[in-house]
């Protein structure tokens, strides 16, 4: 008997301890939510002038926006600039259907002379920022010019990644594009439905690189 009692009162602290540590992993776990939402929240409050004087707030969302899209780019990446069309293309089509776009310059060196001469040069038809601190970039994760970003309004991130497949690797361009990854992942988030294919492998600029 005082065999089978001390079985079962181990078998009880083995029930009591099994408790005790998934309560402390679900508080951790509220705890590392608590931590991101804070960073979120934080990043929310981001203020920039636009090379145009407006003031913006990338991470606020108006009435009306589903998405934004940050395109980030410097003045001198021949990759990003070649794109130019392109991304003001899908900021005209995207912006009636809630999308907003911007253009983010990660060059610290980039003062607000040089990217509105190289917005009139490229005729860019979208927001431009300047984010000499990188703290877009931190948010988005971005490491590739002219790499592309759709934030939701809960702060997500359903896509990173290339614009399209014009590129098939460095210093090799497609004839044409075949693949309009970003327009994927942007008519799926409109829908409401899951992107496909979350990350891609941009061709261009290493942001990294503009650190300073």
């Amino acid at each position: 008997m005082l065999r089978l009692d001390l079985i079962a009162g181990g078998f009880y602290l083995f029930l009591c301890l099994l408790v005790s540590s998934c309560h402390r992993h679900e508080e951790l776990a509220s705890y590392e939510e608590y931590v991101e939402e804070k960073q979120r929240t934080e990043k929310s409050a981001l203020t920039y002038t636009a090379i145009d004087g407006s003031v913006v707030q990338p991470l606020v969302f108006k009435k009306g926006v589903k998405a934004k899209v940050f395109i980030f780019s410097t003045v001198d990446c021949p990759v990003a600039n070649g794109y130019s069309p392109e991304i003001s293309r899908l900021a005209k089509v995207y912006k009636d259907r809630g999308v907003s776009f911007h253009l983010i310059h990660v060059d610290p060196d980039t003062d607000l002379a040089k990217a509105k001469k190289h917005a009139q040069e490229y005729s860019l038809a979208l927001p431009v920022l300047l984010d000499p601190k990188h703290e877009l970039v931190a948010f988005s994760k971005a490491e590739i010019t002219p790499e592309a970003v759709v934030v939701t309004p809960d702060k997500k991130i359903p896509y990173r990644g290339r614009i399209d497949n014009l590129y098939a690797d460095y210093g090799k361009k497609r004839r044409q594009v075949t693949v309009k990854d970003l327009e994927l992942a942007l008519e799926a988030v409109l829908k409401g439905e899951p992107v496909a294919v979350s990350r891609t492998e941009v061709i261009g600029c290493i942001i990294a690189d503009f650190k300073k």
